[in-house]
């Protein structure tokens, strides 16, 4: 473990080299912070992060600092200052990329998210309005250019990040900045995981993702499953059934004993299914499983490449019984379908 560990700010030359070109082909001074970086983190996972990051300096110098006029006008100092913040909170590595330039344009991104019939441009509030940056081909800059304009790339970002079982939130003030902060797992070699029970199949889980776990009663976990919805503390959340994320088609036999045990199980009210509240940025989703057998500490297998391919399938383990567990990401599995339920990219079967 030791072995595979690596400072964050090894990286620091190729992130200053960064900010140097970026300066020159925007024609803004920046200068890039590096000095709070104290994170040691698994060396795979920092290789197939440079890509992410240099993307959201580049979003950071390209959108959000002004030009020289502007920010001494607005009474900051002339160069742009962008910063890269690395370290540990519990068992999380912690990667936050900011600057402190004009903030996003929620009021573009409102009126793009309109031109482009999103549902949430309606009444979605700031911080909602905020992750529709992350909407696939979402760009509010009038002219495509060479540095910016194709909507390409912050979903690719998150999308790499959720890869490597970690999430990423976006914070904005109006004039003041952008924040990204990511949170990702230490090492891709052991991960703390939760165990959930499907049928007579095992799954697992990045203990990371999940805020906290709920256990439904019968009545609860059907009218849940009919409305696809859970409300929880006020808050009504997409929820998603396991068997749904997997695509899992039923036969009718089975279909109909699994009606059968649901009335059943509503005579005898003693049935139940667990719910797990999965962050998605500053958001929850929800899925829901037969029964949840706790963490587990495990060893993450690679799955080779006829599986790595497969949405949502982020590795494998063993338990010490033998049985091979599949390690799902919900995040990845949820965004693989359209809102009508059509399949965007493969399930794992």
């Amino acid at each position: 473990m030791h072995a595979r560990m690596i400072k964050f700010n090894s990286m620091e030359s190729r992130l200053q080299h960064l900010a140097r070109q970026l300066a020159a082909e925007t024609g803004k001074p920046l200068v890039l912070d590096l000095s709070d970086c104290r994170l040691q983190i698994d060396r795979a996972i920092l290789e197939r992060l440079m890509g992410p990051l240099e993307h959201l300096l580049r979003n950071c110098a390209v959108h959000g600092i002004e030009d020289t006029a502007a920010r001494c006008a607005a009474g900051k100092p002339p160069s742009g200052q962008l910063r890269v913040q690395a370290g540990h909170e519990g068992n999380e590595a912690v990667i936050r990329v900011g600057d402190d330039g004009r903030g996003l344009d929620l009021v573009a991104i409102r009126g793009k998210a309109r031109q482009r019939g999103l549902p949430a441009a309606r009444d979605a509030s700031d911080a909602g309005l905020a992750e529709l940056i992350f909407e696939p081909g979402f760009s509010t800059s009038a002219q495509v250019s060479a540095l910016a304009g194709r909507g390409i790339g912050m979903d690719v970002a998150r999308a790499e990040v959720a890869a490597l079982g970690g999430r990423m939130t976006v914070h904005s003030r109006p004039g003041q900045g952008v924040l990204f902060t990511l949170y990702l797992p230490l090492s891709l070699a052991v991960q703390q995981v939760c165990l959930l029970q499907h049928g007579r199949q095992q799954y697992a889980i990045p203990s990371t993702l999940i805020d906290s776990v709920l256990q439904l009663r019968s009545e609860q976990a059907h009218q849940a499953l009919e409305q696809r919805v859970l409300e929880v503390n006020g808050r009504r959340l997409a929820l998603y059934p396991l068997h749904h994320l997997l695509r899992e088609q039923l036969e009718p036999e089975q279909d109909a004993d699994l009606e059968l045990k649901a009335e059943a199980a509503d005579q005898a009210d003693t049935d139940s299914a667990f719910a797990l509240l999965i962050k998605s940025g500053d958001e929850l989703m929800v899925i829901m499983a037969d029964h949840v057998n706790g963490n587990r500490e495990v060893v993450v297998k690679p799955v080779g490449p006829q599986l790595a391919t497969l949405a949502g399938l982020v590795g494998a383990t063993v338990l010490g019984d033998g049985q091979i567990v599949l390690i799902l990401n919900p995040l990845l599995l949820a965004g693989s379908r359209h809102a009508d339920g059509s399949v965007v990219t493969p399930g794992v079967q």
